[in-house]
């Protein structure tokens, strides 16, 4: 690429940069949905490809300029790596969905649509449940949740909850970092894993109605299911955020392109490890209560939906995004 062509490509963002820092410098906030951190890391690179192909010093020296008044700007108040981890949590991850929310609707079409047609299958054909699910897996489920079972009419010890909690912080946690590398192939692999967990819930879901245990099975899933389902959503957009690095890497290089999705991706799989981990509490010491009313538990999950996607939608939205998160 010429300098010229180079310039005409990037000027427009050079000089919307240039007024982020200056609204900055001038103690006024930006727009909640601007990235000023991502914008930084784009002029460093446009900057080091500039000094790589050997651009005019005057280029150079203009880009070098502006990077470093961002710099300024992003690490002049630097906290510590909790306050970082509280303001990623609050405010970036949110707008880092905000951003990316027709990759988020997406994923979510992905997991759902899927799970929902393999419910109406299965609703319609029970012993479908069986082609689905397996033989094995079909009769644990309905064991587990027959409203005679111990975990329904018995409560656990907190010793059993905090064993369990452990578990099922691990298991939510491993299930998005496997789906996040799928990401390297292609993007395929975080597909498959999406997919393949969606069909699992769509055929669980309509097997148990079919059981009547609808009651025992939907009161256990639908508050934890809530950060638990959008974590794993959130993991397959960090996936696909790789997977298209590789795919299409427009301008850039093939390896400038990956490393460049591979942060934004990485972040976005930091988010959806909070939210699978905030399921595991929940799932331990609330879904797993059984003697509850089952009005109260779909009143409590209904809530945490309500909750998860006003955080995702709402949080972050006031304030100066100044990158530090």
């Amino acid at each position: 690429m010429r300098q010229q062509e180079f310039e005409n490509l990037y000027q427009a963002k050079w000089l919307a940069f240039k007024e982020q820092c200056e609204l900055l410098e001038k103690r006024e906030p930006l727009s909640s949905e601007i990235d000023f951190s991502a914008n930084y890391r784009e002029v460093c690179h446009n900057l080091a490809l500039a000094q790589q192909r050997g651009f005019s010093p005057g280029l150079v020296a203009s880009l070098e300029k502006l990077a470093a008044r961002g710099h300024q700007q992003l690490y002049k108040n630097r906290q510590s790596i909790f306050g970082r981890i509280i303001r990623f949590i609050t405010q970036g991850f949110p707008r880092l969905i905000r951003q990316n929310a027709s990759l988020f609707w997406l994923c979510t079409a992905i997991c759902y649509l899927p799970a929902f047609i393999v419910f109406l299958i299965i609703w319609a054909d029970p012993d479908m449940a069986y082609s689905f699910l397996g033989t094995d897996t079909a009769s644990n489920l309905e064991s587990m949740y027959n409203p005679s079972h111990e975990r329904i009419t018995e409560n656990r010890d907190i010793d059993s909850d905090f064993q369990m909690f452990g578990f099922y912080l691990w298991n939510n946690i491993s299930v998005d970092l496997r789906t996040f590398a799928g990401g390297m192939v292609a993007g395929i692999g975080s597909l498959f894993i999406l997919l393949l967990n969606a069909v699992l819930l769509g055929a669980a879901s309509g097997h148990m109605l079919n059981m009547g245990y609808e009651d025992t099975f939907f009161t256990f899933v639908i508050a934890h299911g809530a950060p638990e389902l959008t974590g794993m959503v959130v993991s397959a957009m960090a996936g696909l955020k790789i997977g298209w690095g590789m795919i299409a890497p427009g301008n850039y290089s093939r390896k400038d392109a990956l490393l460049i999705r591979s942060k934004e991706g990485v972040r976005l799989l930091f988010g959806a490890v909070f939210l699978t981990a905030l399921a595991a509490p929940i799932e331990a010491f609330w879904s797993s209560i059984g003697t509850i009313e089952p009005n109260v538990k779909y009143t409590v999950g209904a809530i945490c939906w309500v909750l998860v996607f006003a955080y995702l939608f709402l949080a972050g939205r006031k304030g100066v995004q100044d990158g530090s998160e």
